[in-house]
């Protein structure tokens, strides 16, 4: 048994209520009671405090996970680039064509996507950064002594 809600939290919300189309899927989107469905979608409306409140947990808990769904894309696309360019670098280094400099330059490209590849681990969904509940916080800045004219 939960805590018990005041009548005003159980109100009806006439024109505030949130209209919105859901499948058999579960996924949902905003609608209007004038908008055109896509095929398997429903009209839904949430008229009520506690149904609006669900309504937006689902809505929030559904782009978290398309924005994962994208972020983990965006990070295969990104190591398999660097992988390419990676082995196409490395393949040039051991031709037998390949002069000192270009090999000296050919080293330096391969330390520069080092450095990327770490960035990248650690501003990923797989670092370590983002394993932590929230971000460091900022450490304070020193307050700047100002001269007020009197």
């Amino acid at each position: 048994m939960g805590i018990p809600m005041s009548p005003a939290r159980r109100a009806y919300l006439g024109a505030d209520s949130v209209f919105y189309a859901e499948n058999a899927a579960g996924h949902v989107h905003i609608a209007s009671p004038q908008s055109r469905l896509a095929p398997g979608y429903t009209l839904k409306c949430a008229d009520t405090v506690p149904d609006v409140e669900r309504f937006w947990k689902r809505m929030d808990a559904q782009e978290r996970e398309a924005a994962e769904k994208m972020n983990e894309a965006l990070f295969r696309q990104r190591e398999r680039r660097l992988a390419d360019m990676r082995a196409n670098l490395n393949r040039r280094l051991l031709s037998l064509d390949c002069s000192n400099t270009e090999r000296d330059f050919i080293k330096q490209c391969l330390a520069i996507l080092d450095r990327k590849e770490d960035i990248l681990q650690r501003n990923s969904v797989y670092g370590v950064a983002f394993m932590q509940e929230h971000e460091a916080p900022l450490a304070p800045t020193p307050a700047k002594k100002v001269d007020v004219p009197q």
